[in-house]
C-alpha cells in the first residue's frame, strides 16, 4: 500500500510470512523497530537502504525479534514525514500493516535509489547513508562525490589516460582506498574521483565497503 492516510489500512492477518522474515533477524535489507519518535532519526535508515539495494522496516518489533507492537499511528505520520521531507531527494516508501495475535506491525518498504540519497545527521547537515549488514553507516564525502558522479544521468564515462592510470594501480594491489590512490597518483582530487567513478560507470572496478574503509577493487564480471 503506498502512502495514504493510516486510518485506511486493513491489517493482513495472515502472518506466517512476516514471522519468517523476523526469524532472519536484522540485516543488510531488513531493520527492526521497537518505536518511532526522531523523523530525522528514520531518515537515515531510509537513506541507507535507498543507497544500498533497498530494504525493508518492521516497526513494531524488538531488537530480539519479538513483537511488541505499534504505538500509535503517529509513528507511520513521521516515516511518512521523514521519507518526503528528511530524505534528499525524497523518497516514495510504501506500507503493508499485520496483525499478529492483536500487535500490529507495520512494513515498511524502501526501494532501491538512482541517485544517492542524503538524510540530516545529528548536527543537522545533510549526510549519504548506506546500508552494511545490521547498520547504518555515514558515506564519506570523498565517496558520496563518487557516487553521486556515477549516478548523474548526465554523465558519460570515458576511458582515457586518467581511467587507465587508475585501474593499473587497483589491478596491481587487487583494492585500494581513495586516500592511498591520491598519494600514489599524481593528481588532483576532483580528476581522480571522476576517473574512479567513470571506471565505476564502465563495470570496470566497484565501491566496496569492508566494515573498515571504503575501497575500490577490480570487477570481475563472468560471462
Amino acid at each position: 500500500m503506498d502512502s495514504c492516510d493510516f486510518k485506511n489500512f486493513r491489517a493482513i492477518h495472515r502472518k506466517d510470512f512476516l514471522l519468517e522474515l523476523i526469524e532472519e533477524g536484522e540485516h543488510e535489507h531488513q531493520d527492526f523497530k521497537f518505536a518511532i519518535t526522531d523523523s530525522k532519526k528514520i531518515s537515515r535508515s531510509i537513506a541507507a537502504f535507498a543507497n544500498n539495494d533497498g530494504g525493508r522496516l518492521l516497526i513494531g518489533v524488538k531488537d530480539n525479534g519479538s513483537i511488541a507492537g505499534m504505538k500509535g499511528d503517529e509513528e507511520y505520520y513521521m516515516i511518512d514525514y521523514a521519507a518526503s521531507s528528511y530524505c534528499k531527494p525524497s523518497q516514495k516508501v510504501s506500507y503493508k500493516l499485520y496483525n499478529v495475535a492483536g500487535k500490529f506491525v507495520l512494513w515498511v518498504d524502501i526501494q532501491k535509489s538512482d541517485k544517492l540519497v542524503y538524510a540530516i545527521d545529528e548536527s543537522g547537515k545533510w549526510k549519504a547513508y548506506y546500508r552494511y549488514r545490521d547498520e547504518n553507516i555515514q558515506v564519506p564525502g570523498s565517496i558520496a562525490e563518487i557516487v553521486k558522479l556515477q549516478k548523474s544521468s548526465k554523465r558519460t564515462a570515458t576511458y582515457a589516460d586518467n581511467e587507465a592510470l587508475v585501474l593499473e594501480h587497483i589491478v596491481k594491489l587487487g583494492r585500494a582506498t581513495i586516500d592511498y590512490l591520491y598519494a600514489e597518483i599524481k593528481l588532483s582530487r576532483k580528476s581522480l574521483k571522476e576517473a574512479i567513478a567513470n571506471l565505476v560507470i564502465l563495470n570496470v572496478v566497484k565501491l566496496e565497503y569492508d566494515g573498515e574503509n571504503w575501497c575500490i577493487l577490480q570487477e570481475h564480471n563472468d560471462k
